[in-house]
């Protein structure tokens, strides 16, 4: 695989741009070229060590972050954006609608980070990478919902003898609980509990 004019070419416009941020799998150039594609393709031959290094070094010296796993670059997109939604707009919550004038899609990510956190499937350090931006992580329970977890909660206690639920603990019945207390943690040292449901949890899980 080659690493022509042509490519660094497109690769620095978009760069100049857009900033040194993922390409798109489907952006093509104004001269008509499938960078985004072409990256992909590139990554895949890096990774497989048959780029060859100055072809590498050439694609480096154009963009610092073509390397990176996609899913990676994306989630620090989404953190820069958020950064900038927040200087702007003055707190971190953007419409669900909301795209970034790079384009970005800010409401979407935030969505795809809730989901992500309620299915307890997002890391402990991307969590706090959130919350120390005030992020907002979901919608309140219904009541059928909370009622149903603090059933759970009050058997787990009275069977372990604590609230120490680990994160990926999961009830006979399907109930995420673990995943839950972390949730509920996080709302109650921010204050975002009604006083009603913390009374419920006096004292609230360890």
């Amino acid at each position: 695989m080659s690493v022509g004019a042509t490519e660094i070419d497109a690769l620095r416009e978009f760069v100049g741009t857009h900033g040194d941020i993922p390409v798109p799998f489907g952006y093509i150039s104004p001269a008509g070229f499938p960078l985004g594609r072409w990256l992909a393709t590139a990554r895949a031959k890096a990774s497989a060590g048959l780029l060859g290094e100055e072809r590498a070094e050439a694609l480096d010296a154009a963009s610092g972050v073509w390397r990176s796993d996609l899913r990676d670059q994306r989630w620090a997109v989404g953190l820069r954006e958020l950064d900038l939604f927040i200087a702007n707009a003055g707190h971190p919550s953007p419409p669900a609608q909301h795209r970034a004038d790079s384009g970005f899609l800010l409401g979407r990510w935030g969505k795809e980070q809730r989901a992500a956190w309620n299915a307890g499937t997002m890391s402990e350090a991307r969590a706090r990478q959130l919350e120390v931006r005030g992020f907002v992580w979901t919608v309140r329970d219904s009541a059928a919902t909370w009622a149903r977890h603090v059933t759970e909660l009050d058997r787990y206690i009275a069977n372990e003898g604590d609230s120490l639920v680990h994160a990926d603990f999961v009830t006979t019945s399907g109930c995420h609980l673990g995943n839950w207390v972390r949730r509920v943690r996080m709302e109650n040292r921010r204050g975002l509990l009604d006083e009603g449901r913390v009374q419920e949890l006096d004292p609230p899980p360890q």
